[in-house]
């Protein structure tokens, strides 16, 4: 209720749309002729005070003086239905979201106003009191800040402190930089979207919109101290258009940032640093509990964030991701194979040059557990050997024959294998074990075996399997390959049996007297001939054609055979051949002495 009947006043204004009543009053008072806008309330019996913080009766008495409708003036004036509140068109913003102190206002229109009304025609909007809003809607240009009057209690004069304002400093901006403040001048007139942001307090969404969109803008380090008005203008701008279309698409933005940092373990600082320190100040405001809980809700989920660690004021109480090498250790997982796996499910990345991991998502408590429970059971390729008793060669050399089953490459082509599939080929060899077998005095392991027979142990092992030899096993329970025992002697009958019409080295050594290395360079200087090998069988595994031998027999014979045959010693008996001009027969290589039997007959 008015304390006393005001009417218009003869020298008045035309009222602006959206101008706050101290911007009336201030305009009032010039055209009047007052010294200053307190003076001029006090010839009214107008409260400065309360009419500076909006009070409704201080309002309507202005209106009275303008002859305008009061309920407008007061719609665009700031006011404060709370302690913590000022009401400003259909919006209630925190008194955070105002620059109560600092008054900006509009170059362009300042100088249309003292063109067309003279020096009491410049205005001041309630909307240009809010923080966000940066520029002129009507003239698209930069809100400039008005130098401050000789004393604080002439601030809200505008029509008198507008005489120091640079009316040339005039700073266009584009239409899509305008993007927030369309947004918000739009929820001032009472119109929404229908979008997330919608949901949140006025100041919230404009916060949040400019204070992400510094982050996108300027990045993780970017100081909010040392950001122009432009630059927030266009941070608000880049904010925006992501959060408009919801919070999931500021945590898309969030993980693109993520990615675009590279290879390495990547804290949540060093991504998103300024903006969550902004977030984490805001904790003495309750209206932004909702989206700092969302945002700790993230980190948690994306980064590895120890138990006990405080994010954004919040204690963490669970982890929920974890890093390679310490969700590896928690889950009692082997890191190579965890490394393995995360790069087959895509949840890693490596870098050819340089072999560096890049985290496309750090695996979860579930996702670890997962493959905990599915590599209960892998092993590495010198694990598997170690399990079998083997060498990592010879484990090699018996995946590669089919005889061992892998379960899988990693990296450069390193197996890893499945126990089942290694107790499979123990099996293999258990089953060829005959308990009642009586032992003989030939027996040896498989692997020592392999020299004695002049064969590889992957040869022998398809002897075994092809001809059935028995076997022996020296333990009980669990054998390793080593424990399993051979007779030699029926080893060398198996690989007679393979080769048809052919002879081992050894035997074809005894035949002519000579010893092994003889045989070998008799082969390779063309008297003897080796038998065609047999399928799969190694290089090292010589066998020697008997006919070929039995040919050799008949017109050569070895010094020590034919010392053998005269009962002589062999030294002296060659020497006498030599003095008496028999040749030996020359090939390559240092061997036994050999001569024709035409020359010793």
């Amino acid at each position: 209720m008015m304390l006393s009947p005001l009417k218009p006043l003869p020298l008045n204004v035309t009222p602006v749309p959206g101008g706050s009543a101290t911007s009336l009053a201030s305009r009032i008072a010039r055209k009047n002729g007052t010294a200053s806008l307190q003076s001029f309330c006090a010839d009214m019996s107008i409260s400065y005070r309360a009419l500076k913080v909006g009070d409704p009766v201080e309002i309507e008495r202005v209106a009275a003086l303008a002859g305008c409708d009061h309920t407008k003036l007061r719609t665009w004036t700031p006011h404060a239905p709370s302690k913590t509140n000022y009401q400003l068109g259909a919006e209630a913003p925190r008194f955070t979201a105002y620059s109560r102190s600092t008054i900006r206002g509009c170059p362009k229109c300042a100088a249309e106003a003292l063109s067309e009304y003279g020096d009491h025609g410049p205005f001041h909007l309630g909307a240009w009191q809010l923080t966000s809003i940066r520029t002129c809607a009507r003239h698209s240009c930069m809100l400039i800040e008005v130098p401050p009057p000789s004393h604080h209690k002439h601030s809200y004069d505008f029509a008198r402190t507008v005489d120091n304002m640079d009316i040339g400093d005039i700073q266009i901006v584009a239409e899509e930089a305008r993007s927030l403040e369309r947004y918000l001048l739009g929820r001032l007139d009472g119109t929404y979207e229908g979008r997330w942001l919608d949901t949140l307090e006025f100041h919230v969404a404009a916060q949040l919109c400019e204070n992400f969109g510094l982050l996108l803008t300027r990045g993780p380090k970017a100081s909010r101290a040392e950001t122009t008005e432009r630059q927030w203008l266009k941070a608000g701008a880049a904010g925006y258009d992501v959060l408009r279309n919801g919070p999931d698409q500021m945590f898309a933005a969030l993980e693109e940032l993520r990615m675009e940092a590279g290879p390495g373990c990547h804290t949540y600082g060093a991504i998103a640093g300024s903006f969550l320190t902004w977030l984490s100040q805001r904790e003495d405001d309750a209206a932004f509990d909702d989206i700092r809980q969302m945002v700790f809700d993230y980190i948690l989920r994306t980064y590895p964030v120890l138990v006990g660690s405080t994010v954004l004021r919040i204690r963490c109480d669970r982890q929920q991701v974890y890093s390679l090498r310490k969700g590896a250790k928690a889950y009692g997982i082997d890191e190579r194979m965890l490394r393995h796996k995360l790069l087959e499910r895509g949840d890693i990345s490596r870098s050819r040059k340089s072999g560096a991991i890049t985290y496309r998502r750090y695996p979860s408590r579930e996702t670890l557990q997962e493959l905990a429970d599915e590599t209960n059971g892998l092993l590495r390729g010198f694990d598997a050997a170690d399990y079998l008793g083997l060498d990592i060669h010879l484990l090699r050399n018996f995946v590669a024959a089919g005889l061992v089953k892998k379960g899988g490459e990693m990296a450069r082509n390193a197996p890893y294998f499945r126990r089942e599939d290694l107790d499979a080929f123990i099996g293999r060899l258990y089953r060829q074990t005959r308990p009642d077998l009586e032992p003989a005095n030939d027996e040896v392991s498989l692997i020592a075996a392999t020299p004695a027979c002049q064969c590889s142990t992957l040869e022998l092992l398809n002897l075994i399997f092809k001809h059935d030899i028995p076997l022996r096993c020296a333990t009980g329970a669990e054998p390793r390959f080593n424990d399993f025992l051979i007779s030699v002697e029926r080893a060398k009958t198996a690989i007679g049996q393979s080769s048809v019409g052919a002879i081992s080295m050894s035997e074809a050594a005894g035949k002519l007297v000579v010893d092994t290395a003889t045989i070998r360079n008799l082969v390779s200087a063309g008297y003897l001939s080796a038998a065609p090998k047999t399928e799969r069988s190694s290089e090292r595994w010589l066998v020697i054609d008997e006919a070929s031998v039995a040919a050799f027999g008949e017109h050569f014979i070895s010094a020590a055979n034919l010392a053998h045959e005269l009962r002589r010693d062999t030294a002296n008996l060659c020497r006498e051949l030599y003095k008496n001009g028999v040749e030996p027969l020359i090939f390559n290589g240092e061997n036994r002495i050999i001569f024709r039997r035409r020359d010793v007959s």
